[in-house]
């Protein structure tokens, strides 16, 4: 199977486990690497015994005590917010979707928050953390509301300087981007569109920290945006944007690079049947990711292993598999070090993503958090204690289990040898018993191996 010859009406159907597509661990696992931040050993095991559609409806639903979890967290946001300073926001956010009874929604308001990319650089902690909130409150809602709320957003505003638009000086900033970032896609807009939409922004503004619409600093005239002529102000050039298809179309590919694969062509015939059932469903968002998640192309070998992990999502396998957990402000160190920073995405058009993540000093750098995560003092991982829960009791078997939880599946023989070396560096029998050392030995072997660094 290729790209070229993918049969949309088969690609987007639900998929039926079957002889050839079995319902197995590398699917379950895949299912949670792209829709959480991956799996311990007993959600994989449970997730065998629903089934894809009942484990895609439940992570779309979450589980546990969520309001509890996400009140306390922002009982913990506020405090860290107390000097307005942003360096806690990232660690604080790790933790999150490290604990989160709902990690599809920490997914989810990733996703957004690289899609508006807005940066602590520039803008106030406070307005990061509600712009924050709003990803996550919204994010699996209608896409009209949250791109209306985040319009008006007091961080989005100070970011492309739509606090700045005035009716003798138009800036264009958050017209371009809402465009060629938000919503259109390049090559479906003009200049002159840009131009006239600034228009239609102006008068948007800040007052004491909150959304202004000013009248005497709105320009009252009539704009033309993509053909349509009124006199439009800024919700109305929204409108227009969402009515256009290629607003569904953008939005839809973006997502299904986001899940299935980052590195495909996703022609718009493949496309356009999600794209334009999207759009007709008024962009609901929780609609479009229970049809990517439970669709035959989603687990197809088109899609699995056809994404590379981004730090995050390297670090937060490796702490969701193994149950563990580390200092998060260094965690948010080292993440940096490799390309990512929650809250400081790099430009407005968010990260590099795929390839780009992987050069010779960060999966070194990869390699060594691995070691760091596995082999921390004092342990925030019981690697012994989760090896004996699950009846592992020789190294042999923890490097086959550890092969199993952390890539989904059994070694093969080759591998297998390699990783008993690596654990015991030549000096046990792969039937002894492994220890502490050994266990972080293991689980820093498997995440060398080449498919570890993708989802």
């Amino acid at each position: 199977m290729d790209w070229k010859h993918v049969d949309p009406q088969w690609a987007w159907a639900p998929y039926e486990p079957s002889r050839e597509a079995p319902w197995n661990l590398e699917r379950a696992a895949h299912l949670f690497r792209r829709a959480a931040f991956g799996a311990n050993w007993q959600q994989l095991q449970q997730a065998l015994e629903q089934g894809p559609q009942q484990t895609v409806r439940q992570l779309l639903q979450g589980g546990g005590e969520q309001h509890l979890f996400y009140q306390q967290m922002e009982q913990v946001a506020l405090a860290t917010l107390g000097n307005n300073q942003p360096g806690g926001l990232p660690p604080w956010w790790l933790y999150m979707m490290r604990f989160s009874p709902h990690p599809l929604r920490e997914r989810v308001a990733l996703f957004w928050h690289d899609h508006f990319a807005t940066s602590a650089a520039k803008v106030d902690a406070w307005m990061m953390w509600q712009q924050n909130q709003l990803f996550r409150r919204l994010g699996l809602g209608p896409f009209g509301t949250l791109l209306e709320q985040v319009s008006k957003d007091p961080a989005m505003m100070v970011w492309l300087d739509g606090a700045l638009n005035r009716r003798r000086h138009p800036n264009e900033n958050f017209a371009r981007e809402v465009m060629e970032l938000f919503t259109l896609g390049l090559g479906n807009y003009t200049e002159r569109d840009i131009k006239e939409a600034a228009r239609a922004f102006t008068g948007w503004s800040l007052r004491r920290g909150r959304f202004y619409y000013d009248p005497e600093e709105h320009d009252p005239g009539i704009k033309v945006v993509l053909g349509r002529r009124g006199r439009w102000q800024g919700d109305d050039v929204l409108r227009i944007l969402l009515e256009h298809p290629a607003t569904a179309r953008h939005l839809a590919t973006k997502w299904c690079r986001y899940l299935v694969a980052e590195d495909a062509p996703w022609p718009r015939e493949l496309i356009e049947p999600l794209a334009r059932e999207y759009r007709r469903r008024e962009y609901d968002t929780a609609w479009l990711l229970s049809t990517v998640l439970q669709s035959n192309l989603f687990f197809s070998p088109l899609a699995i292993r056809h994404k590379v992990k981004s730090p995050v999502d390297f670090a937060l396998g490796l702490l969701v598999a193994l149950e563990g957990t580390t200092n998060f402000e260094e965690l948010d160190r080292r993440l940096t070090q490799l390309g990512q920073r929650l809250f400081f995405p790099p430009n407005v058009a968010g990260w590099d993503r795929g390839r780009a993540w992987l050069n010779s000093a960060t999966l070194i750098g990869r390699l060594n958090l691995a070691w760091d995560l596995a082999s921390q003092s004092p342990p925030q991982m019981d690697l012994p204690e989760l090896a004996s829960r699950y009846g592992i009791n020789t190294v042999a078997q923890a490097t086959q289990w550890l092969h199993q939880l952390l890539l989904g599946s059994r070694p093969d023989g080759k591998t297998q040898v390699q990783l008993v070396a690596a654990a015991t560096g030549g000096r046990s029998s792969p039937r002894s018993a492994p220890d502490r050392a050994v266990l972080a030995r293991a689980v820093h072997a498997v995440a060398a191996l080449p498919r570890f660094q993708l989802a």
